[in-house]
Formats: C-alpha cells, structure tokens, sequence
C-alpha cells in the first residue's frame, strides 16, 4: 500500500489552517436584521455550564435562544424552566441564528472562528477548560477578538452596553 503524494494549489491543511464550513460566505452576503437576543452555543455533545444558566437567571428581560446538538433531545424539557430561555435542538439554520443574534455565547472551539467569520465578536466561557486552552482563550482576549463571559453585560448595564456589543 502506498500513498500518492499530491499537490494542489487550492488545498491548504496542518496545524496553521482551519476549516470551517463553505456556507458562512452565503450568509455574509444577505442583509440580517439583528433580534435583541443572545445566543447560547454549546458545541455538538456539550451541555452549558451553570454559569451560563447564571447569566440568563441574572437577566431576566433578555431573550436567550440554547442551542444544543441532537444528542439532547430528551433534556428540553427538564431545562427549560426560564421564560427568557428558548431551546431549540439541531436548528437546520445554525449560521443565520449566529447572524441575526445581537450577542453570541459559546464554548471555545471551531464555532467561535464561524462566529468571527459571521462578523460577531463572541462572548466565551472558560469554565472546564484545560491550561492550553485557556492560554489561547486568554490570548485572544487580550487582542479584542473575544469578548469574555465575566464580561457579559449584566441586568445593571444591560441597556447601554447590549446594543453596542457583538
């Protein structure tokens, strides 16, 4: 067995690269109307941590949409004991929720490179995380290409600072 080396111009992979999904191109190219909402993205077999739940407890005249993989389709209901909180399961329109939401929430990943690349600067958390992900999460922080959860706008500044955000 032996494996043909090939060069293709258009063909970029290793460590220095990422690849996120085509479709993010279509989406930039229509005009989104932004909905005074947050989005809450936990990754494909992930559930939010407590402190997320803390910030939708703590701002109860916000809209926060979860968005959580097919995996969990029998928690919905034992979850969804906020009345700002709306979970949906597996959405078939993942990148137009992430365009048309005024903030995005999420754990660190390949979602928060299709978030930037929808023009959103995310909010994300860092509970659970190990060491080097936390130094590259600290990292982009630093540079403004992340925003933190700690610095999510709470019920106190939630009017001045939710519209000028994401």
């Amino acid at each position: 067995f032996k494996i043909k080396k090939v060069k293709m111009k258009n063909l970029f992979s290793g460590k220095k690269f990422l690849s996120i999904n085509r479709d993010i191109n279509f989406y930039n190219l229509q005009n989104t109307k932004i909905k005074l909402q947050t989005l809450i993205l936990s990754g494909g077999a992930l559930f939010p941590p407590k402190e997320i739940f803390e910030i939708v407890k703590n701002n109860k005249n916000h809209k926060f949409i979860l968005v959580l993989g097919p995996f969990f389709r029998n928690l919905k209901k034992k979850y969804n004991n906020h009345e700002n909180l709306e979970i949906i399961i597996d959405p078939k329109n993942y990148f137009e929720l992430i365009k048309e939401s005024q903030n995005v929430i999420c754990r660190f990943g390949v979602s928060i490179y299709e978030i930037l690349a929808l023009g959103k600067t995310p909010y994300v958390w860092k509970f659970g995380e190990k060491e080097e992900r936390l130094e590259e999460i600290e990292e982009l922080s630093k540079k403004g290409i992340i925003n933190l959860t700690s610095d999510y706008p709470n019920k106190k500044n939630m009017k001045t600072r939710l519209v000028n955000v994401g």
